[in-house]
């Protein structure tokens, strides 16, 4: 059966409850202002240091991710560990879970499909049975 709540809920448990949640809410009220107080006094910088920073950080050069021959012989060494065989359960789960993703996207589509030609339908009041 399922568990009966209510036989705790009698005017004492609830007001020691909303009491606890007030002071609780109180505490953190006060405690959130604290920190944002501090915050505010340990970080104060001048609007030249901000430009600075911001100048500087867009000058540097960032490398990219390329997919190039290193990219391809380090997936290879990943795969060989993560998937030691054709016949391991990894290889399995890899397979039903790229079977699962395919056959979502095509279920999407469908609905997209059903739901557009219902739209259309209703658009312009065209009743097919």
């Amino acid at each position: 059966m399922a568990p009966n709540y209510s036989k705790l809920m009698n005017k004492n448990n609830v007001l020691a409850g909303a009491g606890a949640l007030v002071a609780i809410w109180y505490i953190a009220l006060n405690r959130s202002k604290n920190v944002k107080h501090l915050d505010r006094r340990k970080i104060k910088k001048t609007v030249e240091e901000e430009v600075k920073y911001m100048i500087s950080d867009k000058s540097e050069n960032k490398t990219k991710a390329t997919v190039d021959r290193k990219f391809f012989i380090e997936l290879k060494q990943l795969l060989n560990i993560a998937v030691p065989g054709w016949s391991s359960p990894e290889c399995g789960l890899f397979f039903l879970i790229a079977l699962s993703l395919v056959s979502r996207s095509m279920c999407d589509l469908w609905l997209i499909d059903k739901g557009t030609k219902i739209e259309s339908h209703i658009i312009i009041k065209q009743c097919i049975m």
